[in-house]
């Protein structure tokens, strides 16, 4: 470049004009850019002269530290687009929560349907918003039946944050806010020139970040006592959970049904030696060993309920059909019952290939035509010729009946055969149920199995679920097969948690890069004259993409646990939390607290290679912002997506309403419509714990934010236990997901006493250092020991425990039925087979004309079939609804 200067011109003004930055710490002069001289003709060559303008005038060292972390603009700019949306969503949850009760009331709907028909006469406000004051004051132990034990001590983990960070903030907040202001002042101080222009952000300086070299060491004995303070008040409240969680998950066990079965695997062909091998203490009750052809024996049971299904599908479009042809709606309902009316129409459009054909002679009149063939056309009418299909299915249905009937009969009678005759059949497996006469003598004897290993009398299940048995996974024989998919797993598994960084690390540069503003395009308006818009989109964009980006892992380590060869789903569940725990704690904290500060690090460690212990200490600890607007935000979207359920709700609208399901199939989704996959939740809340424990010392701000969103997540899973989930949990684990989630905050504990005793370290602080070293081996044994204390009790049930609680257990079976207290293994006969789900009646809808009633009467007359219209009814609109008893 070639330029004349002026004679009178200063050297150092006309150098000035072309600085980007310059004072006395700078390492490198910086030239800069001005678009406003510089115009080019073509358009990309502006775009590019604008990017390198703005990325070449960011410098992430000296006096430019306020471009790292987020903002406080930005921070705020994301939480209020968080909570502006989950107030929509409450909105739009309030609209319709009274207009779709099957969605957002179900267990309201099928109360009323069992209640004795006693009305509310509470006031219109009152039933609208009683829902409030239902889950702001229940107790949550209304819900351990309802819910099931692992859905309530969910319930108890969010509790426990929420106590653990409310009274964290009390006591770190008061402390550490004001030290670390101090500790800026006293930098700002300190500094000359124009680096005291370069005030860093408000959320920079309510951080540790502050509290480096030269500042006086002394100032952190008080991050000393509070890191003591975090850890006795931990381990306080996780002793009493843990103490508490342990009696009642051990009560719980005592009642369930299934805990006196016991699976076990490769016994003998002998039934005299399995009965004496297991004749040391109490009585065996049944023994049930598993058929080989068990898959042939599901099928016939799936052919059956799919054509029972099909049955009351054509009962159903008869029904319908004659309701929409005699309803005649008044003008204000005419749109909504012919909206009905086309549905119906459409799901039934066949009705217009149901014609014949037929050839007659000598019909015709004069000449040759007399002897030609006439083809006629005859259209069937569609209640005819649903009549003629429901016969037909009928006869169908009989014959799978008595196939299923000679098939379960077989096989019951090889059985009892194979118990008389004491000698394994090949038929079956070696493989057998048995249950005991009590959860003493099984827990015992499952215990005793478990403590050796040998070819024999191993692969121990106890108190299985018949319902939550992976049979194919079951049904595996050979031992190298399990070990090569068990290795295959792991490292499918590890591969996973590795190549996610990729993805993740790529959202923590976008929050960083100073020239990647928005990755939305925006409207010209917005992005000239807004800076908060796109600040906002900046900071929801990324929160939620890192969200968008985990929620389809839980599937991934489902399908590995599956391979893995775990046999029940209560074991898979567990297989899941463990590697799930592992996959976000890697990524949301470990790699985004790297890749969120990548930038300036790299920059950093090129200019000042000597800067590594500078940057540790001042520069990560900023990562802080970030993770303040994650858990905040995380847990408003988790309420908010819990209350609406957009999922549900669409389903419901665009597929269930409109297109016509059976009685049964509605009343079965509105007793299945939500259910709960335990071993993705509990890791996403451990994982947030633990980000909260690790910065409620080096930037303490996070501490109430935690309060808040756990809050949200936890008053939104109070409203679903409350009007939405019923269904039994098959998968219960008792427990044992909850106290791996508290055993996974440990991580989190780590992780901070190791971040502040590097801080330490560098600044010169070496006997606090060495008393924090003193302290994690302190926690190390501490952990231990609550490990086998408490730990070993909810794997196993306590001998001390099984004798103290005996008349417990005789004390339950007393005051319930017998049949419903005792296991019948007969629910273990045939896998994959649930006995309850045969319907033996078809339910037909009814009406105010009496339709229904009428074709009850015809069908168990005419083809002896047992019906009920007693359960749903329909509308002269078409609407299908559950009946109030």
């Amino acid at each position: 470049m070639t330029e004349t200067i002026e004679s009178n011109v200063n050297i150092s003004t006309y150098l000035q004009s072309y600085l980007a930055a310059q004072n006395e710490h700078a390492t490198q002069l910086m030239l800069k850019f001005t678009p406003e001289e510089n115009t080019f003709e073509s358009s990309f060559r502006n775009i590019t002269e604008n990017m390198f303008f703005k990325l070449l005038n960011t410098t992430r060292t000296g006096s430019a530290h306020h471009h790292v972390g987020i903002s406080l603009q930005r921070f705020l700019s994301g939480i209020l687009v968080s909570v502006l949306f989950f107030f929509f969503q409450l909105l739009i949850f309030l609209l319709l929560r009274t207009k779709l009760k099957t969605i957002y009331q179900a267990n309201k709907v099928l109360e009323e349907n069992s209640s004795d028909g006693n009305e509310d006469h509470s006031s219109s406000f009152g039933r609208h918003f009683s829902w409030i004051k239902d889950i702001f004051l229940s107790p949550i132990e209304k819900y351990k039946d309802k819910a099931g034990i692992d859905g309530y001590f969910f319930l108890r983990f969010l509790r426990f944050l929420m106590l653990l960070f409310f009274i964290l903030s009390f006591v770190n907040i008061p402390f550490l806010v004001p030290v670390h202001l101090l500790a800026e002042n006293l930098k700002l101080d300190s500094q000359t020139g124009d680096d005291n222009q370069f005030k860093p952000h408000l959320l920079d300086r309510l951080n540790m970040s502050n509290i480096i070299p030269p500042s006086e060491p002394n100032i952190l004995i008080i991050h000393l006592v509070i890191c003591i303070f975090v850890i006795i008040w931990f381990h306080i409240m996780l002793k009493s959970e843990l103490r508490y969680g342990v009696s009642v998950s051990m009560k719980e066990i005592m009642r369930n049904k299934y805990q006196t079965v016991l699976y076990v695997d490769n016994v003998p062909r002998d039934m005299n030696k399995i009965v004496e091998y297991f004749s040391l203490i109490g009585q065996i009750m049944d023994v049930q060993f598993v058929p080989k052809d068990y898959k042939k024996c599901h099928n016939i049971w799936k052919r059956l309920c799919s054509i029972e299904e099909k049955l009351e599908i054509i009962s159903m479009e008869i029904i319908l059909e004659k309701i929409f042809e005699k309803s005649r709606p008044k003008t204000l309902k005419y749109f909504k019952f012919h909206f009905n009316k086309l549905i119906f129409r459409l799901k039934t459009c066949r009705r217009l290939l149901n014609v014949t054909f037929s050839l007659h002679w000598g019909n015709r009149d004069g000449g040759l035509l007399h002897y030609l063939p006439e083809l006629k056309v005859t259209k069937v009418p569609f209640l005819e010729e649903r009549y003629i299909a429901f016969e037909e299915t009928l006869e169908h249905y009989r014959r799978m009946a008595d196939k299923w009937d000679d098939n379960y009969y077989g096989l019951e009678t090889a059985h009892q055969e194979l118990i008389g005759t004491s000698s394994h059949s090949k038929s079956y497996f070696k493989k057998v149920f048995i249950n005991f006469d009590s959860v003493k003598t099984a827990h015992i004897f499952g215990q005793l199995l478990l403590s050796h290993h040998n070819d024999e009398w191993n692969n121990i299940i106890i108190g299985p679920n018949p319902r939550d048995i992976k049979w194919g996974n079951l049904a595996l024989k050979s031992p190298y097969v399990m070990f090569f998919r068990s290795i295959l797993a792991s490292l499918l598994g590890t591969l996973t948690i590795v190549g996610w960084i990729l993805p993740v690390v790529t959202i923590g540069l976008i929050s960083q890069l100073p020239f990647f503003n928005s990755p939305i395009p925006l409207p010209k308006f917005f992005s000239k004259n807004s800076e908060f818009v796109q600040d906002m989109v900046m900071s929801v964009f990324s929160v939620m993409t890192l969200v968008f980006l985990t929620e389809f892992v839980p599937f991934i380590f489902e399908w590995f646990s599956h391979l893995r060869a775990c046999k029940t789903g209560a074991a898979i569940q567990i297989d899941i939390q463990n590697w799930f725990f592992v996959f976000l704690f890697v990524h949301i904290f470990l790699v985004l607290t790297i890749s969120s500060g990548i930038s300036f690090v790299i920059e950093s460690l090129l200019n000042n290679p000597v800067s590594i212990p500078t940057l540790l200490a001042h520069d990560l600890p900023k990562s802080s912002n970030f993770f303040c607007s994650f858990i905040l935000m995380r847990g408003i979207a988790y309420a908010g997506g819990n209350i609406i359920r957009v999922k549900e709700l669409l389903i419901e609208l665009l597929y269930y309403r409109p297109f016509m399901y059976t009685p049964h199939k509605r009343y079965e989704r509105l007793t299945r419509s939500l259910s709960f996959q335990w071993g993705t939740i509990y890791p996403i809340f451990s994982v947030l714990g633990c980000i909260g424990l690790i910065y409620s010392v080096i930037a303490p701000i996070i501490l109430p934010l935690c309060c808040v969103s756990f809050s949200f997540v936890y008053f939104s899973f109070k409203y679903l236990f409350e009007f939405q989930y019923n269904e039994e949990n098959k998968s219960e684990t008792f427990g044992k997901l909850y106290s791996h989630a508290l055993m996974e905050l440990y991580t989190g504990l780590y992780c901070m006493e190791f971040c502040v005793m590097g801080i330490f370290a560098i600044s010169n602080a070496y006997k606090l250092s060495f008393c924090l070293f003193i302290i994690v081996i302190m926690t190390v044994i501490t952990q231990y020991k609550i490990s086998t204390v408490y730990l070993s009790r909810w794997n196993q049930l306590p001998l001390y425990y099984i004798k103290e609680n005996q008349s417990l257990e005789s004390r339950d079976l007393a005051e319930t039925d017998y049949n419903d207290a005792r296991c019948n293994l007969k629910e273990f006969e045939i896998p994959l087979i649930d006995t309850k789900k045969k319907h033996d009646e078809i339910w037909l809808l009814n009406n105010d004309q009496g339709i229904g009633e009428e074709e009850q009467e015809h069908l168990e007359k005419h083809y002896d079939v047992a019906c009920n219209c007693d359960k749903f009814s329909v509308d002269k609109l078409g609407n299908v609804y559950l009946n109030d008893k």
